[in-house]
């Protein structure tokens, strides 16, 4: 699902190519970024992923951000559990591969003990939802996201590279970046 374009940036323009989830702009929208993953998830026929919300004084170093980092209150993304061990997928983090939980809970903090965890329905929304609810807010987390495209763009832009390539065929996970 990381490389999969599916988002339709402008429904009425035939030209516009189809858009990955924004993995690109770390600074928000982690709970969109997941939702559209355990939504698109299931719509594959995938079961769906469950998912952790880490709270605390986040900060992530980053290559998609100027400062070369982020920082959050919270930060949530979709998990799965494999035998013992639960898996973090997590792009906007780490694009090459899952992360043990433990393991992505440390990009953003030195000790575990600075975190609270909840561990939740893959359907729950952002931090201040119920955290088993009915149902993914789809239409909240597509409507929201046309933002996200935009400052994805942008971003690519403010840090010298080229947005139709690192955003189309070229992501910086695949090929190493190339300034403009």
């Amino acid at each position: 699902l990381r490389d999969l374009r599916f988002m339709d940036t402008n429904p009425k323009s035939e030209d516009d190519p189809l858009r990955r989830i924004t993995w690109l702009y770390p600074d928000d929208g982690c709970y969109y970024r997941a939702g559209l993953f355990v939504d698109k998830a299931r719509e594959l026929g995938f079961e769906a992923p469950s998912r952790v919300f880490v709270f605390g004084n986040l900060t992530v170093k980053t290559n998609n951000h100027p400062d070369g980092e982020v920082s959050w209150w919270y930060h949530t993304a979709p998990i799965v559990r494999l035998g013992s061990e639960v898996f973090v997928l997590d792009p906007a983090i780490q694009p090459q591969e899952p992360l043990p939980i433990a393991d992505w809970i440390l990009t953003q903090v030195p000790k575990l003990s600075e975190v609270s965890v909840s561990y939740c329905s893959g359907d729950t929304y952002g931090p201040h939802s119920a955290c088993d609810p009915s149902q993914l807010l789809t239409s909240e987390s597509v409507s929201r996201s046309l933002y996200f495209f935009q400052w994805e763009w942008d971003r690519q832009e403010d840090l010298g590279r080229d947005p139709e390539k690192v955003l189309g065929d070229e992501p910086p996970w695949l090929t190493p970046i190339k300034k403009n």
